[in-house]
């Protein structure tokens, strides 16, 4: 047995454009949105791409980290002293991620320093359209587990996480910029009810998926609005390899597994439900309004649809009285809203600055330097 360094990795992506002022950016080219929906991948076409990763030539481990601003592949080169390598190993993984080129798709390598001002600018919030974003790096657990599950992330996937988080830590509580700091679902929902109001927490809550979007939907509901666990039912189909992050979240909730999205199962739930959150990145409904008309008298007792799919979760028929559906786009309003409320808040320029001084001055040569616990035979 032998200890070894770990070498920096090679990181491959495609990113929309978002961020707060702060710092040096690492020097990125955007994708158009359009051509960005075109290179997202199911969750079962990446874990087949990721299984092979062990067997090919180019790269020791890897994973891909996807949220709705990025696609960005991190993985260590087989022979990562050897240019010619690595620029074969990153022309490997842009083909097999996204395919030909294509006008409006653009796709950056990073290496090096840039790759770790980058890396932790994102983990910490301020490369995100909602300055502070949290739910970035629970992406980035889900992202390194579901590679691992895959057989292509290991030592070097979990020490690059480890390292990762712990900057980010250090960066929220050191700065100003921690005061900034709240997730997506937590600020959508506090757009849709206010925390003070009473009534949430004697309310029964449905959260359909596996996604990090669900795992955060249900920790807010019980950071935020104290939900009892008990009142929380989690249904999924997979689980995307964070199974344990997930049961973590739900705790003593109930949690149901179905071979489809459709299944009778789902509308029982939904019966029984006060609030219905869709945690789903899937291409088409999943539910048709008229599926649940008449399931119970809604008019007496109101249901709350809460779709957090870009893509749309719910069909187009009409919906029954009583029934109120917060979709993605007035979702993405609400977050516009509040996130423009922060940029023009005092402190926050000041604060985004000096997270990003912090970042390159202790998080870099954190980041950066040698990790002496993987061990190889």
């Amino acid at each position: 047995m032998i200890t070894a360094c770990l070498p920096d990795p090679l990181m491959v992506g495609v990113s929309l454009p978002g961020g707060v002022c702060g710092g040096h950016d690492p020097g990125l080219r955007y994708s158009t949105p359009d051509a960005f929906e075109r290179i997202k991948k199911s969750r079962k076409a990446l874990h087949a791409l990721l299984q092979q990763l062990p067997d090919q030539p180019h790269f020791r481990e890897g994973f891909v980290w996807e949220t709705c601003q990025r696609v960005e592949f991190y993985g260590w080169v087989r022979s990562p002293d050897s240019p010619a390598r690595r620029a074969a190993a990153a022309a490997r993984i842009t083909h097999e991620l996204f395919g030909e080129p294509r006008t409006g798709l653009e796709v950056n390598q990073l290496t090096g320093c840039q790759l770790w001002h980058h890396l932790m600018r994102t983990a910490c919030g301020l490369n995100s359209r909602l300055p502070g974003d949290l739910d970035v790096t629970a992406q980035l657990e889900t992202a390194v587990h579901f590679a691992q599950s895959a057989g292509a992330a290991g030592a070097r996937a979990l020490a690059l996480l480890e390292r990762t988080l712990r900057v980010a830590s250090d960066v929220s509580s050191g700065t100003a910029w921690g005061a900034f700091r709240t997730g997506y679902c937590r600020a959508a929902l506090c757009q849709l009810r206010n925390p003070g109001a009473a009534g949430w927490d004697a309310c029964q809550h449905v959260v359909i998926g596996g996604s990090t979007t669900s795992r955060s939907i249900l920790t807010a509901l019980e950071d935020v609005y104290h939900v009892p666990q008990q009142r929380l039912t989690l249904i999924y189909r997979g689980h995307h390899g964070q199974w344990k992050l997930l049961r973590a979240a739900l705790g003593a909730g109930q949690r149901l597994r179905v071979q489809a999205y459709t299944d009778p199962d789902i509308l029982a739930a939904i019966a029984d439900a006060d609030v219905v959150y869709f945690g789903l990145d899937v291409a088409g409904p999943v539910l048709e309004p008229a599926a649940i008309n008449g399931l119970r008298n809604f008019a007496r007792r109101p249901l709350t649809l809460v779709d957090f799919n870009s893509r749309g979760s719910i069909g187009c028929s009409a919906l029954a009285r009583g029934i109120t559906l917060w979709a993605a786009p007035q979702l993405d309003a609400a977050i516009n809203c509040y996130a423009e409320s922060l940029r023009q808040q005092p402190d926050f320029c000041r604060a985004a600055c000096a997270a990003d001084r912090w970042i390159r001055s202790r998080g870099l040569a954190q980041a950066s330097h040698p990790v002496p616990q993987l061990v190889t035979a």
